[in-house]
């Protein structure tokens, strides 16, 4: 039999995947770090904590990530404006921000560039 530490680490494995699908399920709008604790019955302190263990980096940061590699796709058949506005972003120059940050050129640039 498991020792109750096991038990309770695979709790919050579970709950951190719960978690994490939860948060990449929408790219329009991110849950509160609050909404995503709650799944895991966890403090907003230990789940950042722990999801950080887990997944190796913050909550925002992996959504981040996940938006902005669905930028990419969406910039295949779309304009900077529409992708921005289909994720979310209420500014295209802030959407425009985050895909430098996150690729290293413009999302315009990007779109000329693919193949």
């Amino acid at each position: 039999e498991r020792a109750p530490h096991s038990r309770s680490t695979a709790k919050n494995i579970s709950g951190l995947e719960a978690a994490r699908q939860t948060l990449l399920a929408r790219f329009d709008r991110a849950p509160t770090i609050e909404q995503l604790a709650a799944i895991c019955g966890l403090s907003a302190t230990r789940f950042k904590e722990l999801f950080r263990e887990q997944f190796g980096c913050s909550p925002y940061a992996l959504y981040q990530a996940h938006r902005m590699e669905h930028a990419r796709h969406l910039l295949r058949d779309k304009n900077v404006t529409e992708t921005a506005m289909e994720l979310g972003y209420s500014n295209v120059s802030h959407f425009s921000a985050a895909f430098q940050r996150q690729f290293g050129c413009s999302a315009g640039k990007w779109q000329k560039l693919r193949p």
